[in-house]
């Protein structure tokens, strides 16, 4: 029915509007935004009282040092000798090296 029709087109438009002003407000939001200002916070403060601090987001040197205190170098599962045996007798880490060097001449 065309008056059903011209009903749904006219809320289209005003929902349409409406997106299109949350959106502006959000780029003005996004424009304005100082994603660096919980990191200032704890920047700003004098070294003494950072040791004594926890911050709530870890700078990018932080984050890299308890990275690499949680994963320690060299931590391979694997073992080096090889667990399993290829149909020539050679030993392999895994299941799938050693399905591949059925293959491999």
């Amino acid at each position: 029915m065309k008056v059903a029709r011209i009903i749904q087109r006219d809320y289209n438009i005003d929902v349409n509007k409406a997106i299109r002003k949350q959106i502006d407000k959000l780029e003005k939001f996004i424009a304005n935004y100082d994603f660096d200002a919980i990191d200032k916070v704890y920047e700003k403060m004098p070294s003494a009282r950072q040791q004594l601090t926890n911050p709530i987001i870890l700078n990018d040197e932080q984050y890299v040092l308890k990275w690499r205190a949680e994963h320690p170098a060299m931590q391979n599962t694997f073992p080096e000798e090889g667990k399993y045996k290829t149909n020539r007798g050679e030993l392999v880490r895994s299941k799938s090296e050693k399905n591949h060097c059925r293959y491999v001449r």
